[in-house]
């Protein structure tokens, strides 16, 4: 009983956490505020999470939804990308609901702390996804592109954007655009 009463606490410190992130970014995060919004006392914070930058990491290590649906078998390739192309679409055009600026920030402020490997490891952990789902489609005979490239250049695109996103106002109109885009060129083979 014991173990699910942790549990649960843990998760309502993160879901606040996650709320104040998406607020206030992540340089503007305090543990104070973690312990305003989970209401949750200092020292029953301090029991599972020692500093904000743990707690930041801990939601950043998280699975996201987007695993969820490329895993989906009953879909095509086509259909696996233009639902995960969509979820990041939704991401980007909604900030309030997401990390997009606190991940940016953090990344920025602790760059020099982070092993390169880190940061590669999580760029090629979309590479590999997206990889995965266009060499599928390739086997089927769904599509034919060269997968590696699509799957980097996908990844690449999607980081420039969501960079963008911190600074500008985009449009749902232009990203869809340049998005069905992409989709066209997947699908041509090119």
């Amino acid at each position: 009983m014991a173990y699910k009463k942790s549990e649960e606490k843990r998760e309502i410190i993160l879901n606040a956490a996650l709320r104040v992130f998406q607020k206030k970014g992540y340089k503007n995060v305090f543990m104070t505020d973690i312990i305003q919004e989970s209401k949750i006392s200092k020292g029953g914070i301090y029991l599972y999470y020692k500093s904000v930058r743990e707690i930041f990491e801990t939601l950043m290590n998280q699975p996201k939804d987007d695993d969820l649906i490329l895993e989906n078998i009953n879909l095509s390739a086509k259909e696996k990308i233009k639902l995960f192309l969509e979820a990041q679409m939704d991401e980007i055009l909604n900030p309030e609901k997401n990390m997009i600026a606190a991940s940016y920030e953090y990344m920025l402020s602790v760059k020099d702390e982070l092993p390169s490997e880190m940061m590669n490891r999580r760029f090629s952990q979309g590479v590999s996804s997206i990889k995965k789902i266009l060499d599928e489609g390739n086997k089927k005979g769904e599509i034919s592109v060269d997968s590696k490239f699509w799957a980097q250049h996908l990844v690449w695109f999607l980081e420039g954007v969501r960079l963008s996103s911190t600074v500008t106002q985009i449009k749902k109109s232009d990203l869809s655009r340049q998005i069905s885009g992409l989709l066209k060129e997947i699908e041509a083979g090119k």
